[in-house]
């Protein structure tokens, strides 16, 4: 019974906005358009999805290693200056 009784309050509140918008066409143009933008949105976005590589981590990047191997360096310089400090 309640769900029965939800259902009507339901429908009467689509009817009210439904005489709304027949009363505001400009509005409901409005609505229209960005319904429609936001489906070729959608579209946009579920071909940039399919043309997405998958995440990778920053090992995978050309100048990971070089990077790396500079800082292993850098730091062995920088221990030999502390033993010297000493």
């Amino acid at each position: 019974m309640f769900q029965y009784l939800k259902n009507l309050i339901n429908l009467w509140g689509f009817h009210k906005d439904s005489q709304w918008f027949e009363k505001n066409p400009a509005a409901q143009a409005r609505f229209e358009d960005i319904e429609d933008w936001c489906e070729e949105t959608e579209d946009r976005v579920i071909e940039l999805e399919e043309m997405a590589h998958p995440k990778c981590g920053i090992e995978g990047f050309d100048g990971y290693m070089p990077l790396i191997k500079r800082i292993e360096k850098l730091e062995i310089v920088v221990g030999s200056l502390k033993k010297n400090d000493r």
